[in-house]
């Protein structure tokens, strides 16, 4: 019993949300955002940060630098493509 409440209490490694704010990133490069685009930037200082917080087994960190990364690059791609009329 006390191993699962330490367990349960443990943090653990945000890896979907690497993975989601990876993606994202990858996905605002190839969809034509310009690499000086003020969102784009943005959310690869979050991912670069996120990655060193994962580093250091700072999850809670990792997880919030993540999603603001995520978020960013969602932006960034939405401001450029826009929709077909």
């Amino acid at each position: 019993m006390t191993t699962s409440i330490l367990l349960a209490a443990c943090a653990a490694a945000p890896i979907q949300e690497m993975s989601d704010a990876r993606q994202a990133v990858q996905a605002a490069r190839e969809s034509g955002v310009q690499a000086n685009d003020p969102a784009l930037r943005e959310a690869e200082e979050h991912l670069k940060s996120a990655e060193q917080r994962l580093k250091s087994r700072d999850y809670d960190a990792a997880r919030t630098e993540a999603v603001q990364a995520r978020d960013a690059a969602i932006q960034a791609r939405k401001e450029t493509v826009k929709p077909a009329e």
